[in-house]
């Protein structure tokens, strides 16, 4: 059976890195919709119909953080990936707690964005098992929510800042 065709939102303001993403992604699969500015990003989020968004940080019109705070706002789940030129710890930690599943620094290798961007798909496609925890360390969990959690633990601990996570129990 084929596998289907994932469709990704490209939004970087830069039209030439915007053309390169857009053709290396749908040589290796991908249906791309590509777009420069934030406010475009989010008519064509809102028209629905995607399975993941690759995003600039820093644009002509906005931020990659301002999108993640809309679609947050919106209830928008799905898989983001920021990349930037301008990597910085509190910007990472940022765009994580709103929401992105990874952050990619600028140069970066074709064949990693789309090892990355497999990756998180393949992620989001897998249902957690029924009733069988996930571990990791200490940390016991069932489900999507833990699973997002564990990621977050594992990008921020590279950080140097103290993080406290806390919750219910």
């Amino acid at each position: 059976m084929p596998t289907p065709t994932r469709h990704i939102l490209l939004l970087e303001d830069e039209q030439g890195l915007r053309e390169v993403l857009g053709l290396t992604l749908a040589q290796e699969g991908f249906r791309c919709t590509e777009v420069s500015g934030l406010n475009a990003a989010m008519e064509a989020l809102a028209k629905g119909g995607y399975d993941g968004v690759l995003s600039d940080l820093r644009l002509k019109d906005g931020s990659g953080i301002e999108l993640l705070t809309w679609m947050k706002e919106r209830g928008l789940a799905l898989p983001v990936v920021i990349m930037t030129a301008y990597a910085t710890t509190e910007t990472t930690v940022q765009a994580l707690n709103l929401g992105a599943v990874d952050f990619i620094t600028k140069p970066f290798r074709n064949e990693d964005l789309i090892a990355t961007l497999k990756g998180l798909l393949a992620e989001a496609e897998t249902p957690a098992m029924d009733g069988e925890p996930d571990v990791v360390g200490d940390l016991v969990g069932v489900g999507q929510t833990m699973r997002k959690i564990q990621a977050l633990v594992g990008k921020v601990a590279r950080a140097d800042s103290t993080v406290l996570l806390t919750g219910e129990s």
